[in-house]
């Protein structure tokens, strides 16, 4: 009795597998994945969208065929993710590698709210997500979970040498003032620059101490603190790129010392 219960269980087992088998062959996995069907795309992840720069996006990618395979027609599906709210999905028939979409369709496109939305109207890190539909034939459509993502960003060029005017006040309330010649070094991460001191000279003048060597970051003429390393925490609470490449930075430290910086290009 035993034998013949372990042969029906065999044999069941044979043919759940071999329909199990036969399912796998219609998923969307591929052998990359560690499937068995019919095919994939493999799209660059991570663009950028630069205000004032960018006249067309490419989408550059791989697409994988499985034997006997055949991608017949590629779908782009797309949407704009803002802080004032975001567009429908789009549809948009692709063609190419890469595939390019010009910037005025990259607005013209995704409409927010019922209106077309301006470069001035973007903010940094507004961006957009394309997924793909992939045409196989005999009304195929396969659907890789694959996105590519487009991020809104400023071009930044800040490096070089400025005159720095700084007015602070001590931890007495005492006032100075200074000015330097000094040099932004940019960074190997776009638009981030080691400054030679944050403090505007006040601390070395002041206090006899080491300069506070920071590396400060301009997203679209805003500069935020990347770093600080110094004995105790300093931070930026205003940072703007003005008129003529000026920048301009308010700071503090832990100690409640404070000041303004104007850095002049030279």
């Amino acid at each position: 009795m035993k034998n013949i219960n372990f042969k029906y269980i065999t044999i069941s087992l044979s043919a759940l597998l071999l329909i199990f088998s036969g399912c796998l062959v219609d998923e969307q996995w591929d052998i990359k994945n560690g499937g068995f069907a019919a095919a994939n795309i493999y799209p660059v992840e991570a663009l950028s969208y630069l205000k004032g720069i960018t006249t067309e996006v490419s989408i550059d990618y791989t697409l994988f065929e499985n034997e006997g395979v055949t991608v017949q027609g590629m779908t782009l599906v797309g949407q704009l993710f803002t802080e004032m709210g975001d567009s429908d999905e789009v549809e948009i028939v692709a063609a190419g590698n890469p595939i390019v979409i010009p910037a005025s369709d990259m607005l013209s496109k995704f409409p927010v709210g019922g209106s077309v939305l301006t470069e001035d109207d973007l903010t940094p890190g507004d961006h957009w997500v394309f997924s793909f539909k992939l045409d196989i034939g005999s009304g195929k459509i396969l659907t890789p979970g694959n996105l590519s993502k487009v991020t809104f960003t400023c071009l930044s060029d800040l490096a070089g040498d400025y005159s720095a005017d700084t007015d602070w006040i001590d931890y007495y309330g005492g006032p100075g003032n200074n000015v330097e010649d000094v040099e932004f070094v940019a960074e190997a991460i776009a638009g981030r620059y080691a400054i030679p001191d944050l403090s505007g000279g006040m601390e070395p003048i002041v206090w006899g101490g080491d300069p506070v060597g920071a590396v400060i970051e301009d997203v679209c003429n805003t500069v935020s603190l990347i770093s600080a390393p110094y004995a105790y925490a300093y931070f930026i609470d205003e940072g703007e790129v003005q008129a003529g490449g000026v920048v301009y930075l308010v700071w503090r430290n832990a100690w409640a010392e404070h000041g303004k910086t104007y850095y002049t290009p030279k």
